[in-house]
Formats: structure tokens, C-alpha cells, sequence
């Protein structure tokens, strides 16, 4: 687990736990990741999720346009 996304997808599963004590500091912290890099890594996921549901809708209508 060297990459910075595997360690921020820890955080995020961590802290998506009821029973996490941690802030997003400390899972940072002992990571050795800084916290603007992991809101910088949720952002991006929202963004690739916002694009693919675009790419997913822009896809159905090419599709529906070829089949008439």
C-alpha cells in the first residue's frame, strides 16, 4: 500500500465506519498523507462519478439516434 489513492481509500473507509474514533487528520497523519490530498482524492471521485453518469447519458442518446 504505497500509492497515496490505496491510503486514501483506507481513510475513506475508516471514516465511513460508526465506530471510527479518528479524524481526517490522524488517518492522514498516520498514513503519511496530508488532508488537502485527501479531499483533493473526494473531489475527484465526485467529479469521475458526475462524468461517467454524462458519458453513460451522452452514450443512450448516440445509441438511440443510430437505432432509428
Amino acid at each position: 500500500m504505497n500509492r497515496p489513492s490505496e491510503k486514501f481509500e483506507l481513510i475513506y473507509e475508516i471514516a465511513q465506519d460508526p465506530e471510527n474514533t479518528f479524524s481526517i487528520k490522524q488517518l492522514c497523519e498516520l498514513n503519511h498523507v496530508s488532508r488537502s490530498g485527501y479531499y483533493s482524492w473526494i473531489h475527484s471521485l465526485e467529479a469521475k462519478a458526475a462524468k461517467e453518469a454524462q458519458d453513460r447519458a451522452d452514450f443512450d442518446l448516440i445509441l438511440q439516434a443510430c437505432r432509428r
